[in-house]
């Protein structure tokens, strides 16, 4: 079995570009420059190594605070009311509960894996595994 190692880089990894080739439009490496701080201040890499080489890579952001009517804010994800949602009775008082006991400011800080246009994916070789 071959070892694997979690590296984080601050900004985006210098091997993105290879990892990112005929990766989605929102993981090339131009448009991650285009919208750079979109998804905050301090981007992340997170890549996997295994063996000699990086067979893996997201991009991440830790959001320091909470971010009202962004999709990809927990607590608005999780907990705002949202009535256009088809959500059963229970589930709507369980949201409700949760929001009463749990202020936004009590989900951050969180990390966020994400690419700026709301996409989650990968890249690399091991992007399937």
């Amino acid at each position: 079995m071959t070892s694997r190692a979690v590296e984080v880089t601050d900004g985006l990894s210098p091997c993105w570009p290879a990892l990112a080739e005929g990766a989605p439009l929102h993981a090339t490496p131009g448009w991650l420059r285009a919208m750079a701080g979109r998804l905050g201040p301090r981007p992340l890499t997170v890549t996997v190594r295994r063996g000699s080489g990086v067979t893996l890579a997201g991009y991440a952001s830790v959001q320091p605070g909470h971010r009202p009517g962004e999709y990809f804010d927990p607590h608005e994800a999780l907990v705002r009311p949202m009535p256009d949602l088809p959500l059963t009775p229970a589930s709507r008082a369980a949201r409700e509960a949760l929001a009463a006991a749990s202020p936004p400011a009590r989900w951050a800080p969180y990390l966020l894996l994400m690419l700026p246009g709301y996409e989650c994916v990968p890249v690399g070789p091991d992007a399937a595994d």
